[in-house]
C-alpha cells in the first residue's frame, strides 16, 4: 500500500491496529516520535518513545541490546531504526511490529516514496 507521507501512514496504521487500551512503543528518530505521539494520542493513551541517545521527545534512553520493559508489554512497536531482538520479548503475543527494516514474516508492506515499512 502506498502513502503520500508518514502522517497519512501513521493515521491509517493507528486506526487499524490500536484500541484505547493499546500500549505503543516508538523507537527511532526524534522528529518522527513527536509526530507519532501526536497522531496516536487520539486513539490510545499510552505512547512510550525510546532511542539510543537523548532527545527532546525521547522518554527513555536504551541500549540496542536490552529494553527495560517486562515481557509482553506492548501492543504495537513502531521502529525507525531497524529491528531489535528485544522486540519479540516485549511485544504482546498478538501485537504488531511496524519497522522500516526488512521483516521476513511480514503480513503487510507499506511504502512512502522509496521507503518501505513492514508489518508483522
Amino acid at each position: 500500500m502506498d502513502f503520500i507521507n508518514l502522517v497519512e501512514m501513521i493515521q491509517v496504521f493507528a486506526n487499524q491496529f490500536c484500541e484505547p487500551s493499546s500500549v505503543v512503543l516508538v523507537y527511532g528518530n526524534v522528529d518522527e516520535i513527536e509526530l507519532i505521539k501526536h497522531q496516536f494520542k487520539f486513539i490510545t493513551s499510552e505512547v512510550i518513545s525510546m532511542d539510543t541517545s537523548p532527545g527532546k521527545n525521547v522518554d527513555i534512553v536504551v541500549s540496542e541490546n536490552y529494553l527495560p520493559f517486562e515481557k509482553h508489554s506492548f501492543d504495537l512497536i513502531i521502529s525507525f531504526k531497524g529491528s531489535c531482538r528485544e522486540f519479540k520479548r516485549v511485544l504482546k503475543p498478538h501485537g504488531n511490529l511496524l519497522s522500516n527494516d526488512l521483516v521476513i514474516d511480514a503480513i503487510e508492506i507499506y511504502s512512502i516514496g522509496d521507503q518501505m515499512f513492514y508489518v508483522t
